[in-house]
């Protein structure tokens, strides 16, 4: 997924900018528009100060069909199907790179901006799991693909998938996510983070008594 591909490049930007920020490299800019990139990725409502001024409203309605609001979230790659193992893992490394390096985003201007793009899966997550076990994924991806159209433009059904008995390792991804994305939050926004943190628990717990 070029999302995750994308996750490893920020371990080693942000490395970069703490040892070689005197170099005639500008790392900052590098890094800046691969958190943009997650932002240009961002469903649903945009949230005020969204930075990518050709994208709009998407996928609004996300989720309804099951009683749920699920249009936050990331889209995949270059469609706009929400693939919740792909966007854990990649939540995952992006929350991590941010806890080792958060220096390194603080230098480039970055981290509020880095905070703001990894809590658009985080929500996602937490709704998606309001109750066990959840749902999994958003969008039929051969209904997608068959779609050469900006996400502002879908009209197909997008229904929403609901995790069964065997999806263990789909959970467990997920509640690394959130437990990431605790520690990302604890010094900022101490309520939310404990809210990402029991969500991990239980998410975690579902996963390991749910093995297949």
């Amino acid at each position: 997924c070029t999302t995750t591909v994308i996750m490893l490049l920020h371990c080693t930007i942000a490395f970069a900018i703490l040892q070689f920020s005197t170099a005639q490299y500008n790392y900052s800019a590098v890094l800046r528009h691969s958190v943009w990139f997650f932002e240009a990725q961002e469903s649903g409502t945009l949230r005020e100060g969204h930075r990518v001024s050709w994208r709009g409203d998407s996928a609004t309605d996300d989720g309804q069909d099951k009683g749920l609001d699920l249009q936050s979230g990331w889209y995949d790659a270059g469609d706009h199907v929400k693939f919740n193992f792909p966007m854990a893992g990649s939540a995952t490394l992006f929350a991590w790179s941010v806890i080792d390096f958060e220096a390194g985003y603080t230098k480039a201007g970055e981290l509020d901006n880095a905070r703001n793009a990894i809590r658009i899966p985080l929500d996602y997550f937490l709704e998606c799991h309001s109750e066990l076990p959840g749902c999994g994924q958003v969008a039929d991806g051969f209904e997608d693909h068959a779609f050469w159209g900006r996400p502002e433009d879908m009209t197909m059904e997008r229904d929403t998938f609901m995790l069964s008995g065997a999806a263990a390792d789909l959970a467990g991804e997920t509640a690394a996510a959130l437990a990431a994305g605790a520690i990302v939050f604890q010094s900022v926004d101490s309520e939310y983070a404990n809210r990402l943190g029991n969500k991990s628990v239980e998410l975690y717990n579902w996963a390991y008594d749910n093995r297949g």
